[in-house]
């Protein structure tokens, strides 16, 4: 889902009132050239840093929110609530150019999480990714966050929503699992 930001073309405005464009032809009102700007809900696809584009909205009165879309597990959580939580930038660990950005939060009692990744190796046939939140790997206390969601743009997607604080589990795992009813999780693929 993307939002549409209306602006004007003022630089010969701008120009002609510096005094260094005497020779600028000051358009009226009427001449002012109106451009319309496309800007994804999801910052992370820009390289921005997240307040920033957060800042931007937050201006424009324009509410961000997390799912992006109706029907998503984290219906009114928005950006800005998730990152006053944890955020991690997730790195490639099987020896591709995978990343991703996970974030978690807690509000109103439940633990609201969100991963995204890109450029995560073609699935084969029977293999899912699916998101982990660790808080201490070798003693096991780790649960799953489910199944990764292929986006139109390529990128893979899990929200989840959980009741009670897990901010304690702040390491975030996503791995390349066969279909085979195992619930221990498999090859990692990001994480941090």
């Amino acid at each position: 889902m993307k939002k549409s930001y209306y602006g004007f073309v003022l630089v010969p405005l701008i120009l002609a009132g510096c005094g260094g464009a005497d020779n600028v032809a000051v358009p009226t009102l009427g001449q002012v050239e109106e451009k319309v700007i496309e800007v994804s809900e999801d910052p992370t696809k820009f390289g921005i840093a997240d307040g920033d584009v957060m800042e931007k909205a937050e201006d424009t009165e324009a509410e961000v929110r997390a799912d992006g879309e109706e029907g998503s597990v984290l219906d009114g959580i928005t950006f800005a609530d998730l990152q006053a939580g944890n955020t991690v930038e997730l790195l490639d660990v099987s020896g591709g150019n995978a990343s991703g950005k996970a974030w978690t939060t807690v509000k109103d009692g439940q633990t609201y999480h969100r991963a995204v990744g890109q450029d995560l190796p073609e699935l084969e046939a029977d293999y899912f990714y699916e998101g982990w939140l660790v808080r201490k790997p070798v003693e096991g206390e780790f649960f799953s966050t489910g199944e990764m969601t292929k986006q139109p743009n390529g990128e893979w997607l899990l929200e989840y929503v959980r009741d009670g604080d897990f901010l304690d589990h702040a390491k975030v795992v996503i791995t390349l699992e066969p279909n085979d009813g195992d619930p221990a999780p498999a090859a990692h693929i990001i994480e941090n």
